[in-house]
C-alpha cells in the first residue's frame, strides 16, 4: 500500500451555470495524464519485484471477474481501494413501471478507509491564477 502523501496541483476557472445566467468559480485538480494499463503493470512489476507476465495475468483475471460481477448488479470491493457499484440514471415517469428507460449508467467508487486516510494527507497547491 502507498505510504507517501502527495501534492495535487489545482486550478480555478469561471463556469456558467446552465440553468441561469450566473457564473461561478470552480476549482478542479490539474490532470497531468492518464496512466495506461501497461505503464501501471510495469510500475507494479518494477516496484514489487514481480514478473510483468504474472501481473498481466492477475490483472486480466481480476478484470474479468470485476466485469462479471458488476454487470450483474453486484458491488465489488477492491482491497485498500474501495467498493465499486453500478449507478443508473433513468427518465422520470408518472407510474412505477414506466421508470425503466435508462438514460445513463456509471460506475461509482466508495473509497476504502485506507484510501480516505491517504487522501486526508494530500496537500493542494494552486498551479496558476484564476481563469476568467
Amino acid at each position: 500500500m502507498a505510504t507517501k502523501s502527495g501534492t495535487i496541483q489545482i486550478k480555478t476557472h469561471k463556469q456558467k451555470v446552465a440553468s441561469t445566467d450566473k457564473n461561478i468559480f470552480v476549482t478542479i485538480p490539474v490532470r497531468y495524464s492518464t496512466i495506461k494499463a501497461n505503464e501501471l503493470v510495469e510500475a507494479a512489476a518494477r516496484n514489487n519485484c514481480i514478473p510483468v507476465s504474472y501481473i498481466e495475468t492477475a490483472c486480466a483475471a481480476l478484470s474479468n471477474e470485476f466485469y462479471n460481477y458488476i454487470l450483474k448488479g453486484h458491488s465489488v470491493k477492491v482491497p485498500q481501494v474501495g467498493t465499486f457499484r453500478l449507478s443508473l440514471r433513468t427518465k422520470s415517469a408518472k407510474k412505477e413501471d414506466g421508470a425503466i428507460d435508462v438514460k445513463r449508467t456509471r460506475i461509482l467508487l466508495h473509497p476504502s478507509k485506507e484510501l480516505n486516510a491517504l487522501l486526508d494527507r494530500v496537500t493542494f497547491a494552486r498551479s496558476e491564477k484564476i481563469e476568467e
